[in-house]
């Protein structure tokens, strides 16, 4: 059977390329990382969905909705964490429904990086997230999870804003096969996601992510979980080949 899981961050073109920044022998070490990940409370709006605020019909609150991506796009980026601490909030008060989780995670490498997700109650504000990677001689942003711009600087250069449509095309030349007729759609995770299941069915290929980078990813949610609910800093012992598969 084959199986691909749908962590749609790893099919965007803003992270594809912000990875192969930081790949760049230049840019030197990652040695901090700042994600924040917020959408309104998915109980109206866009989602309109009030059984998430029901802890009999859902796993959790915005950690195991959003956070899970997050936690396995920083795997993706950064390699396997060694070790975590976290505290969640409560505001909306829907029991066993966090809207705020805080964690401080230690990577196997010692990078260290700081998660936040939030709901919070701005109907018309966008569900998005802020990555800020600095590397010894590097500073990489987003203001987008999704389509959008990446600011890069580089040593003592000044700071470079590189727009929506330049990284999509640098997207598409990291793809190995892109259909010409669906080269528009590129810039709509979603769809890159579904067309590399297909394309990997076709070709007999194992899909990437598979359900061992899907456990992995609610293992670490777990983890989370269990740091927060404990007050105490978690040791993880990672599935390493299934960090940046």
């Amino acid at each position: 059977m084959r199986t691909q899981i749908g962590l749609v961050l790893r099919f965007s073109s803003v992270y594809a390329v912000m990875r192969t920044l930081l790949s760049d022998p230049q840019a030197g070490r990652p040695r901090a990382v700042v994600f924040r990940d917020d959408q309104c409370f998915p109980i109206r709006g866009v989602h309109a969905s009030p059984w998430r605020a029901d802890r009999t019909l859902t796993a959790g609150g915005t950690l195991i909705e959003h956070g899970v991506h997050d936690l396995d796009l920083l795997t993706w980026l950064f390699g396997p964490i060694a070790r975590l601490r976290a505290w969640e909030q409560n505001h909306a008060g829907h029991a066993g429904v966090e809207d705020y989780m805080a964690v401080e995670i230690e990577f196997a490498s010692g990078l260290r990086a700081q998660l936040v997700n939030i709901w919070h109650n701005m109907v018309e504000r966008p569900s998005n997230r802020r990555l800020e990677i600095f590397c010894e001689n590097a500073f990489i942003a987003s203001e987008h999870d999704m389509y959008g711009d990446v600011v890069h600087q580089l040593g003592d250069g000044p700071a470079q804003m590189m727009p929506a449509d330049d990284v999509l095309r640098r997207f598409m030349d990291l793809q190995p096969h892109i259909v010409e007729g669906l080269r528009s759609w590129y810039g709509v995770p979603y769809l890159v996601q579904d067309l590399a299941f297909v394309e990997a069915l076709l070709a007999d290929h194992v899909p990437s992510p598979d359900l061992r980078v899907g456990l992995e990813a609610q293992r670490l949610a777990a983890a989370v979980y269990h740091a927060a609910h404990t007050g105490e800093e978690v040791e993880v012992e990672p599935m390493e080949d299934a960090c940046r598969a």
